[in-house]
């Protein structure tokens, strides 16, 4: 039961992050957008959620099936950002997450192969 409300809640809040209108962090702490920390957001999120779903054995299956899976949830939340005002869809977004699921699984990996015995 426990683990049904963490991926609950891991959803709803990737929902309310990826399309809550003209969310960029940055602005806030920047005081300005910049496409650079813009990587670094979608890379950090989708690697915290790659480590995340991969620790908590929330989708258990290959690697390469993994990254297929949570790829296409992020080009599934970049879509639905053409019917969000002040959203856009962005390639290099969807760079951005491959990028971090990619080094999410590395590290996940890595781990696995070094610590766990």
């Amino acid at each position: 039961m426990k683990r049904y409300i963490i991926i609950a809640f891991t959803t709803l809040l990737t929902l309310v992050l990826y399309l809550w209108p003209n969310f960029h962090p940055d602005k806030y702490v920047l005081n300005g957008y910049y496409w650079q920390w813009d990587i670094v957001e979608h890379s950090g999120y989708f690697f915290c959620l790659t480590l995340f779903c991969r620790f908590l054995k929330i989708i258990k299956t290959k690697d390469w099936i993994f990254f297929i899976i949570l790829f296409s949830i992020s080009i599934f939340l970049e879509l639905l950002q053409m019917f969000i005002p002040l959203r856009s869809v962005d390639l290099m977004d969807l760079g951005s997450n491959a990028l971090g699921i990619f080094t999410g699984l590395l590290v996940f990996n890595m781990y696995r192969r070094f610590f766990i015995k």
